[in-house]
Formats: structure tokens, sequence, C-alpha cells
């Protein structure tokens, strides 16, 4: 949902009202907040118990990791590369509806992403 507010609020569709991002704002923080109880909790459950500390660390430092590093990525395709905005939100709901399906694959089948 995030992505496709941005896209049509960068698209010009509806005028420029910064209220067209209200949507995305709260759902931003629905989901990033479930997503880290979740993946937290699942780290938990799947972890083995002598390297649950090792476990939340890496994950703690993937989230980091992408909280520093996606706000200067995005930067730089707009500027760097003279992308368009819709471009950009564009690419970034195409990268999120692909996690969706290799998790949902997971989550169905058992099987990992290659397998």
């Amino acid at each position: 949902m995030v992505p496709a507010c941005y896209l049509f609020a960068v698209s010009g569709l509806a005028g420029s009202s910064a209220w067209l991002l209200a949507p995305a704002f709260a759902a931003m923080g629905l989901v990033n907040a479930g997503m880290d109880v979740g993946v937290l909790n699942t780290v938990m459950q799947l972890a083995p118990a002598d390297r649950l500390g090792e476990y939340s660390a890496l994950q703690t430092m993937v989230l980091g990791a992408r909280g520093l590093i996606a706000p200067f990525l995005g930067v730089w395709l707009v500027q760097g590369l003279d992308l368009p905005y819709a471009v950009v939100f564009g690419l970034g709901l195409a990268l999120i509806a692909a996690a969706v399906v290799v998790l949902l694959r997971i989550r169905v089948t058992g099987e990992g992403a290659t397998g």
C-alpha cells in the first residue's frame, strides 16, 4: 500500500495534497511494527536455544542496515540516476510484490527459495 500511495501522490492524478500520503504513513506504522514483532517472534521460535542471542542480533542488524541504506539508495536513484519518482516507487512496489511471492512459497510449501 505504501509504494502505491506514493506512486499515486507523485503521479499528479489527484492533484498535489500531502493528505494523499496519510494512508501510507498509517500503513507503514502498522506493518513495520507488526513485522518487527512477527519476525522477532519467529526468530525466537526457530532459533536453537543456545544461539537465540546471535539470531536476534543478526535480525536487528539487518533491520538497522535496511534503515540506514534505503534512504540513501532512494536519493541516489532519483538524483544520481535521474529516475522519476514514479519509477522509483514502482520499483519498490515490484520488489515488495516479489518478496510476498517468495514468502508465500516458503510458507505454503515449506521449501526454501531455491527449492
